[in-house]
């Protein structure tokens, strides 16, 4: 979208707040399908991530309880032969290849954007569908509370490679793979990461474990969340109070389990939900040991935006 129709969709008192954001969810999953070079996917979010974490501020506390969940949608989505693939950090800037691998291997595929739950992290998530952790799907430990398939499925998390994945035999599965997470905590640059995560969900050795997911089932692959390339972030936060609280109390983490500082900033740099406190916009600032290259938990766009990708059966 161009700048005079961000302002007025993000700035005018005429559209609802749950309009907003589904029309965000759309433009991102069309900038996806679009554009296939990630620095330009970040380029086209900077504008909106400004304006929200400045004039339009209030947007980022209405998205705490409006914006289209993708928890939500997994909670009144997961039916009888279906098999959901979390694959852990997974963006919007790898959703293309996603879809045009399928669509080169004959498979069938919906696809659009869902958001995170707050703070933009693995354990939120996890809470959010009725797990007390991600690890706690591990071999199908999951609780009675977990709320995909009413709990009726087989769990498990892995971290080794696609094409080394057991499939078990049950008709509805949950798989939460780490790959990308795994590699964003490496510290590698924004452009090492997509380039991995490119090579690997173009390769045969991913397409292998989707051909046994898909054995007499539809499969969803979704993400927990997304995540931001700090690099690209600005250090715009001037005020030595603000400063101050960013390093003591969030030191290199995007979100912090504290109380509210009792500052007051106009407009507010973070959002509060729950004992959190979560750092909006593209921000960064220096932080002891250095800020990440990649981060995630903090809201601006990519970081909670995920692909939500549906594959027939075969």
């Amino acid at each position: 979208m161009e700048r005079m129709e961000w302002i007025e969709l993000l700035l005018s008192d005429k559209k609802q707040p749950d309009y907003v954001w589904q029309t965000i969810a759309e433009f991102l999953a069309n900038l996806a399908m679009t554009e296939d070079n990630p620095a330009q996917i970040h380029k086209e979010t900077v504008l909106p991530d400004r304006l929200l974490c400045e004039a339009a501020y209030p947007l980022w506390d209405k998205f705490l309880t409006v914006a289209p969940r993708t928890s939500a949608r997994l909670i009144q989505s997961c039916q009888d032969n279906c098999a959901v693939l979390i694959l852990d950090a997974l963006s919007v800037r790898e959703m293309s290849v996603n879809v045009k691998e399928a669509e080169k291997r004959g498979i069938s595929i919906k696809s659009d954007v869902t958001f995170s739950d707050v703070p933009s992290d693995t354990n939120t998530f996890a809470q959010a569908i009725g797990a007390t952790a991600r690890g706690s799907l591990k071999d199908n430990g999951k609780s009675s509370s977990f709320k995909l398939f009413g709990g009726d499925c087989y769990t498990d998390v892995v971290g080794i490679p696609f094409a080394d994945v057991a499939i078990p035999p049950q008709p509805k599965l949950v798989i939460w793979h780490s790959y990308l997470d795994d590699v964003i905590h490496q510290g590698r640059s924004g452009s090492e990461v997509y380039a991995m995560a490119k090579k690997e969900f173009s390769g045969d050795g991913f397409w292998s474990m989707i051909d046994k997911l898909r054995q007499g089932r539809k499969v969803i692959i979704t993400s927990d969340h997304g995540y931001g390339v700090a690099e690209q972030f600005s250090s715009e936060i001037k005020d030595s109070n603000a400063v101050g609280i960013l390093k003591s109390q969030f030191k290199a983490q995007r979100y912090a389990k504290i109380a509210p500082p009792q500052e007051m900033f106009m407009p507010p740099f973070f959002v509060c939900n729950g004992e959190y406190c979560i750092v909006t916009g593209q921000r960064k600032w220096k932080a002891p040991g250095g800020f990440p290259k990649v981060c995630h938990g903090g809201l601006s766009l990519l970081e909670v935006a995920s692909p939500w990708i549906e594959l027939n059966a075969k």
